[in-house]
């Protein structure tokens, strides 16, 4: 039974959830699948790519993945030779992951067709309306941060 307007059809959280888990999903059967990469794994080399070597929490913190999909993640692409971890030169206790020789060609034959993939799913869009959508997801994304810093509210009494 629906109450005070909430529907899920039309709830914001629940549409981008069903989004991206949708987006994830054909990702993995289309492009990472065939290359045996979890849409997880390539969203890590895809951090490595752009920042070189990065520790684990960074990768966590610029991806909002959770931190124990991200370590499992890691230790497939370790053991698969995909990615190193070393320990740093400026910090002994930090150590950096980067991408392998073997993890940059993977790396480098998958972009293309993520971006293949990427321009299949907007082609229905105009070039305005993917513009609006950067940026209204943009706006949503800094409103969120904005909510965050002012703190959670305290416990919500329910009355009877």
């Amino acid at each position: 039974m629906q109450r005070n307007g909430l529907h899920l059809d039309n709830f914001l959280p629940n549409l981008i959830r069903s989004l991206s888990e949708g987006m994830a999903g054909s990702m993995s059967r289309r492009i990472t699948g065939p290359f045996r990469l979890t849409v997880t794994e390539w969203r890590i080399m895809l951090q490595l790519a752009e920042h070189r070597a990065l520790t684990a929490s960074d990768i966590v913190k610029y991806s909002a993945m959770e931190k124990s999909k991200v370590s499992r993640a890691i230790a497939n692409l370790e053991e698969r030779g995909l990615v190193v971890r070393a320990v740093a030169s400026d910090d002994h206790r930090v150590k950096r992951l980067s991408m392998t020789d073997t993890g940059l060609k993977r790396y480098r034959a998958l972009v293309p067709r993520i971006l293949d993939w990427e321009k299949e799913l907007i082609d229905g869009l105009e070039v305005s309306e993917y513009r609006d959508l950067l940026y209204l997801l943009d706006k949503l994304n800094r409103q969120l941060k904005t909510m965050q810093e002012d703190g959670a509210p305290g416990p919500v009494r329910m009355e009877e």
